[in-house]
Formats: C-alpha cells, sequence, structure tokens
C-alpha cells in the first residue's frame, strides 16, 4: 500500500493529529475535501475477512427537501414573503398586484421564508424559476442580490425583485408606484 492509499483513507480530523506544522487548504479544494470527509463519513465501506472492499449495506445521501409552494407554477415565478404566514388581506393584495401583470395563483409558486429556511440553499435551486419576487427583507443568501429596492437583479438563471414586505406596500401609494414600475420592467409591460 503506497502512500498515496494511505493518506486516502484518513480524514482531515485524523492527519491533524499527526502533523505539526499549519496546512492551509486553498479555495475549491477546501471545499472537495469537506465533501470527501463528509462523503467518508456518510458510506463506509466494511472491509471483508478476505481483504476484499464489501458493498455498503446503505446509502445515505443527503436530503434535498422540496421547497413547499402555493401555486402550480406554470409560469415559473417564484413569490417569496417574509415570516410565516400570510394574512388573508395580505394575500389578496398580493393577488390584485399579480393579476396587473396578468398572473394569477396557479401561475406563480407563493412560498414563505419560513419555508425557504426549511429547504435551505437547495429550496430555490430546486424549482429552477425564471421571475424571483421577493417581499420583505428574508433571512436566506439570496437576499445578499439585494441592492437597491425596487432594482431589478439577475444571478444569472433567474431575474429577481426585491421589494418592500407586503404590509409596507398596502400601506404606501409611494412604494406601490415604484413596485409597478419595477413589476413592468420585469414583465416586459409597456403602459
Amino acid at each position: 500500500m503506497g502512500k498515496q492509499d494511505i493518506q486516502e483513507k484518513f480524514t482531515l480530523q485524523e492527519l491533524a493529529l499527526f502533523l505539526k506544522e499549519e496546512v492551509y487548504v486553498i479555495g475549491a479544494d477546501q471545499e472537495k475535501l469537506l465533501f470527501s470527509d463528509r462523503l467518508k463519513k456518510q458510506i463506509s465501506l466494511p472491509l471483508s475477512s478476505s481483504g476484499s472492499v464489501n458493498e455498503p449495506v446503505e446509502e445515505y445521501e443527503e436530503e434535498a427537501y422540496q421547497l413547499p409552494y402555493e401555486g402550480q407554477f406554470t409560469k415559473k415565478i417564484l413569490v417569496v414573503y417574509s415570516g410565516t404566514n400570510l394574512p388573508v388581506e395580505l394575500k389578496e393584495f398580493l393577488l390584485k398586484i399579480l393579476s396587473a401583470v396578468d398572473c394569477k395563483l396557479p401561475d406563480i409558486a407563493l412560498t414563505s421564508e419560513n419555508a425557504l429556511k426549511v429547504t435551505g440553499e437547495s429550496g430555490i435551486p430546486s424549482l429552477n424559476p425564471e421571475k424571483i419576487i421577493v417581499f420583505g427583507k428574508i433571512d436566506n443568501p439570496i437576499q445578499r442580490l439585494r441592492k437597491i429596492p425596487y432594482e431589478l437583479v439577475s444571478d444569472g438563471e433567474s431575474e429577481l425583485l426585491f421589494a418592500d414586505s407586503l404590509e409596507e406596500l398596502n400601506e404606501s401609494t409611494d412604494l406601490k408606484r415604484k413596485l409597478w414600475k419595477s413589476m413592468q420592467t420585469l414583465f416586459n409591460i409597456k403602459k
């Protein structure tokens, strides 16, 4: 068994026991090592008495949660609101906003900030939306793309619009105007 074989069998933590100097891992290599360590912990291949590798009894793979949403997502539009629940009056307000750009509930995927938290970073990519509208500030990595409210942003795969919360919009005519201008651009409406 060569030096390469021995090194591949140790995790980073085990190697740290033998090394007296600091070791630095750079960018992409760090992600590969962390994935490799996670994979080794999840799938262990026991050796039989003959020294050959047995097939794993169980395979564990990282669970990917499908993002729960209301609607049928026919137009590939994801609408996210801050918080857990959307009160009836705010849902009606949201549906009025969407009807102005020729969208109904079946056209979108309507979900909450809390649903995104449960699915983690895999939630939004699992749907692969073309357009994302976020109402309010949410606790999700997508929030880092928010620069100026009502300014359209692209992440390379989706067009994003970050707006104020539905509560704030419902109470302010100025915010409704800003939203309408952005929605016209997002949905290519010329009025």
